[in-house]
């Protein structure tokens, strides 16, 4: 009896999927996936070609979801997915920490029933810490009546440069 009844339930379903004039109720949107490459970026920053895969979508857009101290250059702008199919390139600026970062992204799927994101992530390596290798003042020993020093040095991974005085004297340096 039991067997005779789900054959029957199942039988009126598929009339009722089947029935002339009939719509299906739309599908909400999916991203089967989402990914960037390279998703390792260097220090110094670069491009990266952001691809996708949805279902039921006819936009997508692309969503910064970290704050970052460098640039992450994107369009905002939706854009036809129905085909299935997304891409994108995105421009990270380089690093100014010497501690690696990762920028989080969501592929935005959308249609007329809703939006569902995809997340995705790029990994920024850390920059390089700047390095003094070597720093001299030339002549070494000033006369006490004063005199002009010449201040020399040798970095590493340092784009500007300061001197700084760390003592207080009771005259001018």
């Amino acid at each position: 009896m039991l067997k005779s009844l789900t054959a029957g339930l199942l039988a009126a379903l598929a009339g009722l999927a089947l029935q002339p004039g009939a719509s299906a109720a739309p599908l909400p949107p999916l991203v089967l996936a989402a990914s960037a490459a390279p998703a390792l970026v260097p220090a110094s920053g670069g491009t990266v070609q952001v691809t996708g895969r949805v279902a039921h979508a006819s936009t997508c857009r692309l969503e910064v979801l970290s704050h970052q101290s460098f640039p992450v250059v994107y369009s905002q702008a939706p854009r036809s997915c129905a085909s299935g199919k997304f891409s994108a390139r995105v421009t990270i600026g380089p690093n100014p920490s010497p501690v690696a970062r990762t920028v989080a992204f969501a592929l935005v799927a959308a249609n007329a029933v809703g939006s569902y994101p995809g997340r995705f992530y790029v990994r920024l390596q850390a920059g390089q810490a700047p390095l003094v290798l070597a720093a001299s003042a030339a002549p070494a020993l000033v006369p006490a009546s004063g005199g002009t020093v010449q201040v020399t040095g040798r970095v590493a991974h340092a784009s500007t440069c300061r001197l700084e005085v760390l003592s207080h004297q009771s005259f001018p340096v």
